[in-house]
């Protein structure tokens, strides 16, 4: 299902019920934007930033002015880059998705985001939006009497004014019994009514208010019917999210998103996108010398980096290779090795020198020197 089916513009109360009309069923937490040089504010409406960490995608919303132009969206976590991608700005809104179909993959690597990480849309005009990951989830569910109490955490940077937790099941507006005619349920801070329900409600309430940490949503006034369907949505993916909100303006829009998903699955979002952070190999090694000896050649280099996420480096392999008949000689060292030898070489020959970092995924690409030729030591 399209994204543009699932995100509609974040509008504020006064337009609840056009927030996220269709969306699939998600957990959301808020994303606090991040630009360089700039507080720390998600863009202005309609323009905004959503990311769904548990599926690992991105949408930009709203960005219709910028219809035709080429954008670069990049993930960071403490100022390593991620991974990245790149797409062209559409007419419609949404106005990019990146790990979702009819969008964009991700290039090289599919990023396991999490609470923190920035992303960056760079536009081609020389805009730059950013948005920061925060950390919010859903812990649990129940029936408690006659009410449908859900449970979660939330962590620092989310406004809880403008978060809302739902509850989404299609069998809501389908089953007899139910009186509900929306295919979910929601609970704010504000409290409000649950449609199609005379009397119910939805209310999000804080163990401390000051400084949250953990949250309730209670709904009343549902059925045995009602509540029997909500339980059996938050078994299964989709069926139970919390929206959290950077924060708003004036008119209430709800701008700096981040859609937490309970039960989701992380990972490439469809065939052909790239593999996660954990199959992927270290970096190359920089600042890659060598020196020829007798019969040998001793190569130098600097720390291979890693992706986060991806496994770390556990050795190094060092080759020298004769480049005239292509025959490859290697030595391995451990990780905190920065210089090794290779032996058995022929003198008078050119070599070629490469170092790989090894890691449980892999070895990586390698950091080149050369050529160098051994020689006999002088009598």
């Amino acid at each position: 299902m399209k994204i543009r089916q699932e995100v509609h513009r974040n509008r504020g109360r006064g337009a609840s019920k056009k927030l996220f009309a269709a969306l699939i069923t998600a957990v959301v937490a808020a994303l606090a934007l991040a630009i360089p040089a700039l507080a720390a504010n998600p863009p202005a409406f309609p323009n905004n930033i959503v990311i769904f960490p548990e599926r690992d995608f991105v949408v930009l919303e709203g960005y219709e002015r910028k219809a035709g132009q080429k954008v670069t969206v990049t993930v960071s976590r403490k100022g390593v880059q991620t991974s990245s991608a790149r797409g062209v700005v559409g007419r419609g809104d949404p106005s990019l998705e990146i790990n979702h179909p009819g969008g964009v993959c991700w290039r090289g690597v599919t990023p396991d985001i999490k609470p923190g990480d920035v992303v960056t849309a760079a536009f081609q005009d020389g805009r730059r939006d950013s948005a920061r990951t925060l950390d919010a989830a859903v812990t649990g569910f129940q029936q408690v009497g006659a009410q449908l109490v859900v449970n979660g955490t939330v962590g620092p940077g989310v406004n809880t004014a403008f978060m809302e937790q739902r509850v989404i099941a299609p069998a809501f507006r389908d089953t007899p019994g139910s009186r509900i005619t929306r295919r979910d349920i929601r609970a704010d801070a504000a409290g409000g009514r649950v449609e199609g329900v005379p009397g119910g409600t939805g209310d999000l309430t804080f163990a401390n208010p000051t400084s949250p940490t953990n949250w309730t949503a209670t709904y009343t006034g549902l059925n045995a019917t009602e509540i029997e369907i909500a339980l059996e949505a938050g078994e299964v993916e989709h069926g139970m999210r919390i929206n959290g909100v950077a924060g708003g303006d004036a008119g209430g829009d709800r701008q700096g998103l981040t859609i937490y998903e309970r039960g989701e699955a992380g990972g490439p979002g469809f065939g052909g996108c790239p593999q996660g952070p954990e199959a992927t190999v270290p970096n190359a090694p920089r600042n890659v010398a060598a020196a020829a000896g007798n019969r040998s050649v001793t190569a130098t280099w600097a720390r291979a980096t890693t992706i986060p996420d991806s496994p770390a480096v556990t050795g190094y392999r060092v080759t020298a290779i004769n480049i005239a008949s292509g025959l490859q000689t290697s030595v391995n060292v451990a990780a905190d090795a920065r210089t090794a030898t290779v032996p058995n070489l022929t003198n008078g020959r050119d070599y070629r020198v490469q170092v790989r970092a090894l890691s449980d995924a892999g070895s990586g690409r390698p950091g080149t020197a050369g050529p160098v030729t051994p020689r006999a030591t002088a009598p």
